[in-house]
């Protein structure tokens, strides 16, 4: 008997196929054909790159990452595996040794543009953001047409831009007699070392009245993991409670995962009112989901209240559209402003609300984002009795350094 021979082995459509699978995020599958062609042809080094690739995508930086130095191993020169390595202590957040292993490179390598650019991610990763921003320029004068290199370079205006203004302007109109509400408020932030300090003056126009309230927010970083918020404010008038006072604790569970806890105080005239709230938000891929509870205790009991919020991310973080609901109760000041014998009570009402929020944010140019925004809510305004509002608005922000 005679055996067949067998047909050779078509390694480049194996390695076609493979990359498809790798497109469509189906890695084990990917993986069984790189293995295959890699049996039959152990020096197919475009095989071995993508394989090593599938891991990190895969999010097994460990293993991605000791193929990796094996790969280099055997090809010390291969600029494409030193960008693989780069790109494996980058995502699994080893930021410090990224940037140690560059500082070992030989300085006529340090000058290939690609690795110039990881240069520039290995400084924003590390937040020295100011150093990535001079890297990224001088990059994207000589390589405009790098989408990488330009989205890198917008982050680092962003980070850069220590300071900002933001006007914000908001309309409400019922579905009753009410007159319309008129809400105008001026912003100043400044970006210091361990996060943003804010201070806002707001002025309202509402049932022929009106109200100014001066307000300071801090976003505190602890640690790589820990910051906290703390706000103040006074008011003057009776649209805006005379004094509040906020503060709130964020930590991260996971890296997409993060959880807070916090309270909110507001005194209205004589009656104070304190809520206490926690949050849990997640990252996943280009969407941010967060559900957050308030809870309230008065008079014995206690009130709930719920916001739900998504958000979708596009080209970056400054890019995004989001939509908002909520649901429960909330103190309010309509009641007595609407009833002239409660004027004089110190008795708060919470009332009941659906709210349904649509907002977005859109940079213009690199300092300059504007956010709109399109509201409905369905509010109690006396015990029982209901009506709508309908709510747009525009505020724009203008960054400088």
């Amino acid at each position: 008997m005679f055996s067949q021979a067998q047909a050779p082995l078509n390694t480049d459509s194996l390695f076609q196929a493979a990359q498809t699978a790798a497109r469509a995020q189906a890695y084990t599958e990917a993986r069984t054909l790189l293995e295959t062609i890699l049996v039959a042809d152990p020096a197919y080094l475009d095989a071995e790159l993508l394989l090593t690739r599938t891991y990190l995508w895969d999010k097994n930086y460990a293993l991605g990452l000791q193929k990796a130095i094996l790969l280099k191993d055997k090809h010390p020169e291969n600029k494409e595996i030193r960008l693989l390595i780069f790109d494996a202590l980058l995502w699994a957040g080893k930021n410090d040794s990224a940037l140690v292993v560059f500082e070992n490179l030989p300085t006529p390598i340090k000058q290939d543009p690609q690795l110039r650019f990881t240069e520039a991610r290995i400084y924003h990763a590390l937040e020295r953001y100011e150093e990535s921003f001079k890297l990224t320029e001088l990059l994207l004068a000589q390589h405009p047409e790098i989408i990488s290199l330009r989205n890198l370079h917008e982050q680092n205006i962003y980070k850069t831009q220590k300071q900002h203004l933001v006007v914000d302007y908001q309309y409400s109109a019922f579905d009753n007699s009410i007159p319309d509400w008129h809400w105008l408020s001026l912003e100043y932030g400044r970006q210091l070392k361990r996060g943003p300090v804010l201070f806002r003056a707001t002025q309202i126009s509402r049932f022929n009245l009106a109200s100014t309230q001066l307000e300071i927010e801090h976003y505190s970083r602890l640690n790589d993991k820990n910051y906290v918020y703390a706000g103040v404010g006074i008011a003057q008038g009776v649209l805006f409670p005379t004094f509040r006072l906020g503060f709130e604790w964020f930590t991260t569970l996971k890296p997409s995962w993060e959880l807070s806890a916090g309270l909110r105080h507001q005194q209205f005239s004589d009656a104070p009112v304190t809520s206490f709230t926690t949050a849990l938000s997640k990252y996943r891929k280009n969407y941010w989901f967060s559900i957050r509870p308030f809870v309230i205790p008065t008079a014995g009991n206690l009130y709930l209240t719920y916001n739900l919020q998504a958000r979708r991310y596009f080209k970056n973080s400054r890019q995004w559209l989001g939509i908002t609901t909520g649901l429960g109760n909330s103190p309010d000041m309509d009641f007595r402003l609407n009833n002239p014998a409660e004027q004089s009570s110190n008795q708060i009402y919470l009332l009941d609300a659906f709210l349904l929020r649509l907002e977005g944010q859109i940079p213009i140019k690199q300092s300059l984002l504007i956010r709109p925004f399109a509201e409905y809510k369905n509010e109690e305004f006396l015990p029982g009795f209901f009506r709508t509002r309908y709510s747009t608005g525009l505020a724009i922000q203008y960054l400088f350094r």
